[in-house]
């Protein structure tokens, strides 16, 4: 499965909302394009109620996204939407409602024309699709029954440079400081203009600068977005209980190949 494959897989897994996703079934869920400036993108999908469901309604929107700082994707409403790397403004998506008896599909057209200034990289948004109970009934709590699916979109720009870089932004070790262990937080910026998976690490150091140990996240389920932060965690257990004196942490962020693209570091005593 390629990087991006898997991104999208790891997306939908995160955020689809599964009293929908248990009655319908979408083809084409995969919105991976690679265009050039200029160009058209367009894209199928196809929304299928089980035979077993109740007739439903249905609305699809064409949303901005971002991330929360955990890796967490989230739909934002157009006019919410002021992220320098959104696809939204240019996409449309139609038919944009519907209602589907038991056992019907429907073909769902997401297509848009790409700026010829739209710059390099990649560019983003989320296909939101909402279903509602034609008949439905109100909660106890007076709010309305409905479903949804979010599904990201990623659009490559072709014929540019897809730059990965970053910087850690932010490095702290949480107080109070522990000789049995050290717990930092990492806040990395991705620099860059395309996504990509990320890892963290840390050194721990004596004032000699010799490593007493090394620790290092698993690779990000959900990718690192452009200028969006991302937050990492990292608890540094030495082998033995630190003594008095000056360490030093060597924090970094990486790429799936261990390629560095961002370290600080971080004195403290004991």
């Amino acid at each position: 499965m390629s990087q991006l494959r898997w991104l999208i897989s790891s997306l939908i897994t995160l955020i689809v909302s599964m009293n929908c996703a248990t009655c319908i079934d979408v083809t084409g869920d995969i919105i991976n394009e690679r265009v050039a400036a200029g160009g058209h993108v367009a894209h199928d999908l196809t929304i299928s109620l089980k035979p077993s469901e109740e007739p439903l309604n249905f609305s699809i929107y064409v949303n901005g996204i971002s991330m929360s700082p955990e890796g967490t994707p989230k739909a934002i409403a157009a006019n919410d939407d002021d992220y320098i790397y959104s696809a939204r403004s240019f996409l449309t998506v139609s038919p944009v409602s519907f209602m589907l008896q038991p056992g019907e599909s429907k073909k769902i057209l997401l297509e848009g024309d790409i700026p010829n200034d739209v710059g390099s990289g990649t560019r983003y948004a989320m296909l939101q699709i909402k279903s509602r109970p034609i008949n439905a009934n109100q909660s106890s709590s007076g709010s309305e029954i409905v479903g949804g699916i979010n599904l990201p979109i990623i659009i490559e720009i072709s014929k540019t440079d897809q730059i990965r870089s970053g910087e850690i932004s932010e490095l702290e070790l949480k107080k109070p400081i522990s000789p049995t262990q050290q717990d930092i937080s990492i806040t990395f910026e991705n620099t860059g203009n395309t996504h990509f998976k990320a890892m963290a690490k840390a050194d721990l150091l004596n004032e000699s600068k010799e490593v007493l140990t090394s620790i290092s996240t698993p690779l990000s389920i959900a990718s690192v977005f452009p200028g969006i932060p991302r937050h990492f965690g990292l608890s540094i257990t030495p082998d033995e209980e630190l003594k008095s004196g000056k360490y030093l942490i060597n924090a970094s962020v990486c790429l799936a190949d261990e390629t560095v693209l961002a370290s600080k570091e971080l004195e403290f005593e004991i």
